[in-house]
């Protein structure tokens, strides 16, 4: 039967064609469990996401539109490994084609086949990876993420409590008579650097060690990964 339906993969004339003979070859081995046959099943997957982008190109018998569900559910048969990789092969052809709502909901696909990968084997790397791919799953924990980062950075500047230990000395622009208004407007303008009267000066070496990382955090965090992923997410 898989024999035949090569054939009719061979001789087909339309790229629907070969994907129904595709689909059917999947489905075969898929019944039959037998492991020497599903051995193959990553490289069926492929062939037919192939076809499958290939026939709604043609436009011709209900192929229009693609079925992301149907792709995921070949997918979700995969090891997470080969799924991985099943998944990054999709996004590339959804990406050379045009199918940009599709590619949204692939890119969803890849990061929570990644999450899964990171969270089967935790390591300080994939603890990192496991992180920054929460931050960045949608536009909301984007804006979470940004929020909460300005927030611990308004704390951390905020003046100690113990007057015997201070780390910084601030120099404040008044804008508003309520101390921590005008501390959390402070350190916005100073976020933006909208003005120069708001300045922040250190006074041991924990100061320094303080500030040095909170930039770092700032470049790496804020403007090279979250910064990007907005404008990833809205497609500007």
């Amino acid at each position: 039967m898989i024999d035949g339906e090569r054939n009719n993969i061979l001789n087909a004339q339309y790229f629907y064609q070969k994907l129904e003979a595709q689909n059917a070859i999947l489905q075969i081995k898929i019944h039959s469990r037998d492991p020497v046959l599903l051995r193959d099943t990553y490289v069926d997957i492929k062939y037919l996401i192939s076809y499958y982008i290939k026939a709604c190109e043609e436009r011709q018998f209900g192929y229009d539109d693609i079925d992301m569900g149907k792709i995921f559910s070949y997918t979700g048969l995969l090891s997470i490994e080969e799924r991985l990789k099943a998944l990054h092969y999709l996004n590339r052809l959804l990406a050379v084609n045009g199918f940009e709502p599709e590619k949204d909901a692939c890119n969803k696909a890849l990061a929570d086949a990644n999450i899964s990968l990171c969270t089967q084997n935790i390591t300080w790397v994939n603890a990192f990876k496991l992180l920054y791919l929460k931050m960045t799953m949608n536009i909301w924990t984007v804006a979470f993420t940004l929020l909460l980062s300005y927030s611990v950075y308004s704390i951390v500047l905020l003046p100690s409590s113990e007057p015997k230990f201070p780390v910084f000395e601030i120099e404040y622009l008044n804008v508003s008579k309520n101390f921590y208004s005008n501390h959390f407007a402070n350190t916005l303008l100073g976020v933006f650097q909208f003005s120069d009267g708001f300045k922040v000066k250190p006074l041991n070496i924990w100061g320094v060690i303080l500030l040095v990382l909170g930039k770092i955090a700032f470049l790496v965090i804020v403007i090279n990964i979250l910064i990007k992923e907005i404008s990833s997410k809205l497609k500007l």
